[in-house]
C-alpha cells in the first residue's frame, strides 16, 4: 500500500498500492502498460482534498510514455497506483482516526502533520508505522 496516497477528509479516500511485475523467466518477453486515469487526481469531494495520482516505473525510472517494453529477466514494472478522493472537510476528522490511519501506516507522520494539521506533540512516540497494511 502508498502511504499518504489516500485524499484526505472527514472520510479519507481509499488508499493506493503498489504492485511490481518482475520477468522471472529466461527469455525476453513484450510487455505493454496501458494505465488508465493515474495521471488525473481524483478529485476530492464536499470540501474532502484530492487521491494522489498514480506513476509507472519500469526498471527504477518513471516512465510518462507507455509503448511496448522489451522486457527482459530481471526486469520489473511498477505500477504506483492512485488513491481516492478525500470526502468532508479534513478539520472533522476526529484525532483518534487520524492517529489509527498513522499506526497502521496508512499516512506518515510527516502527513499527519501536514494533511491534517496535527501537531509533532500530537504524534505518540512508537506508534508510527508499528502495523502494516
Amino acid at each position: 500500500f502508498r502511504p499518504d496516497s489516500a485524499g484526505p477528509g472527514r472520510s479519507r479516500g481509499g488508499v493506493g498500492q503498489t504492485m511490481i511485475f518482475e520477468n522471472a523467466g529466461t527469455s525476453t518477453i513484450h510487455a505493454r502498460v496501458r494505465p488508465d486515469k493515474i495521471t488525473c487526481a481524483p478529485p476530492g469531494i464536499n470540501g474532502g482534498r484530492n487521491g494522489s495520482t498514480g506513476e509507472v516505473w519500469f526498471n527504477g525510472e518513471q516512465i510518462h510514455q507507455f509503448p511496448i517494453l522489451d522486457f527482459a529477466p530481471g526486469d520489473r514494472i511498477e505500477l504506483r497506483m492512485p488513491g481516492g478522493a478525500g470526502f468532508g472537510p479534513v478539520e472533522e476528522r476526529p484525532t483518534d482516526l487520524i492517529l489509527e490511519d498513522l499506526r497502521k501506516g496508512v499516512i506518515t507522520a510527516e502527513g499527519a502533520v501536514r494533511d491534517y494539521g496535527l501537531g509533532p506533540e500530537d504524534i505518540p512516540n512508537g506508534q508510527v508505522g508499528k502495523e502494516s497494511m
